[in-house]
């Protein structure tokens, strides 16, 4: 059986797995396979990777990521125009990302930190492993997101974690300009234009060269239409 039947398979299973907890896969070319659940103005999702090793297919759960959609829309709407930059790249933008596939959660301090390396992957190599590495890996991904989406989920916890600027910040969010956008963003939209222009003056402070510049335009915009 080739690689490509086992991939092919075991994303049908996954379908089945994740349908049953309110997500849908979307396929992109460049972004892969991603389970998004949509729920009032916030998306969750559950990103999925495979690829060929020698014979077998490897898998494994890569990031669990939280939206706020109305943050995005606003960023995007002051962003610099750029003619790589589609509508679908907006959209497929996420506000925090937490990589599962590399660190294992340190329970009770999601906001601080993480601890245990954990390389969570699946080999499958043939069909007859396809139906338990899915359960495996769809059981997995629901037990990490549990901990993860009410967290990052709640805005004055994402609002201090997009806040902060030190590595980090940066695993969840980067780079610096785009965290900035975004937290700024999201205090203007639960605090107001001058909670949000104070944490701009923050922000902007601590870049240099044009990604300070391209923060201040940004800031520009939005304090104009505000």
């Amino acid at each position: 059986m080739s690689v490509g039947r086992i991939r092919g398979a075991l994303f049908r299973e996954l379908d089945v797995h994740f349908a049953s907890h309110g997500f849908r896969r979307v396929n992109d070319r460049f972004y892969g396979d991603a389970y998004y659940r949509d729920s009032g103005g916030t998306r969750y999702g559950i990103h999925a990777g495979s690829r060929r090793y020698l014979d077998s297919l490897e898998a494994q759960v890569g990031s669990l990521t939280v939206r706020f959609d109305a943050v995005e829309e606003l960023v995007a709407k002051f962003e610099d125009p750029h003619p790589l930059i589609r509508p679908e790249d907006i959209a497929a933008r996420s506000t925090l990302t937490v990589q599962v596939a590399t660190f294992d959660l340190v329970p009770g301090d999601l906001l601080y930190g993480f601890g245990g390396v954990r390389n969570k992957l699946w080999l499958i190599e043939s069909i007859e492993g396809v139906t338990s590495t899915a359960r495996e890996m769809a059981a997995y991904a629901i037990e990490m997101s549990e901990s993860v989406f009410p967290e990052l989920s709640d805005a004055d916890r994402a609002l201090g974690i997009l806040s902060r600027d030190d590595d980090l910040s940066r695993t969840y969010k980067g780079p610096d300009e785009a965290r900035g956008k975004a937290a700024i963003a999201l205090a203007f939209l639960t605090k107001g234009l001058d909670a949000a222009m104070q944490l701009a003056d923050v922000k902007m402070k601590r870049l240099k060269g044009e990604a300070r510049s391209e923060l201040s335009r940004w800031v520009r915009r939005l304090a104009a239409e505000s």
